[in-house]
């Protein structure tokens, strides 16, 4: 339904101050932690977010900025996280943690780091190291690495998603050499 301008310019919520207006926003729409989770649908923005365009513009900075989002991650399928991102084309400037259950599935992860190099999402940071890494923790750490070589990749002139995936399966082959599993 399209808002007209009456009834923009008679809205109570827009004849407050900014500063006051950035607080009611930050009181409905900052929480603590939202986790993503349904894998089949990217959840839909608040409802506030969809009033209409000025408060839109006024408050998209601040769900995005302001919350943490946490995705699950299984058998490195990220899809529900790339779809999220780019719904909302929320790649930069966006608190993400994940909750990763690793495997060896290089074709997904490869789909991640596709998205990754062309900015419309983030991967994972690597875990603080520990002296009892266990068998997660290694293909958790091929992934973070895999998000580092990428990231260094997308920012380097001239370098195109086929180079970098050239690289990256060379990476794949030294991986595979190292794990048959990752073959």
């Amino acid at each position: 339904m399209a808002t007209s301008n009456a009834q923009v310019s008679s809205s109570r919520l827009l004849s407050l101050p900014p500063e006051m207006r950035n607080r009611i926003y930050r009181a409905v729409l900052v929480e603590d932690g939202i986790r993503i989770e349904a894998p089949n649908h990217i959840p839909l923005p608040p409802a506030l977010l969809q009033t209409c365009r000025q408060i839109r513009r006024e408050c998209r900075g601040i769900f995005l900025k302001e919350n943490e989002f946490m995705f699950d991650i299984n058998d490195n399928d990220a899809t529900l996280y790339i779809r999220w991102c780019r719904h909302f084309s929320a790649s930069k400037d966006v608190s993400t943690t994940f909750d990763i259950e690793p495997s060896k599935n290089w074709p997904n992860a490869l789909v991640w780091m596709k998205a990754v190099f062309h900015h419309e999402c983030t991967g994972p940071l690597p875990p603080p190291s520990s002296a009892d890494r266990d068998e997660q923790d290694r293909c958790t750490d091929v992934l973070c690495h895999m998000y580092e070589v990428t990231t260094c990749l997308s920012e380097v002139r001239g370098v195109s998603w086929k180079v970098a995936e050239r690289i990256l399966k060379d990476v794949h082959g030294a991986v595979a050499a190292a794990d048959p599993a990752w073959a």
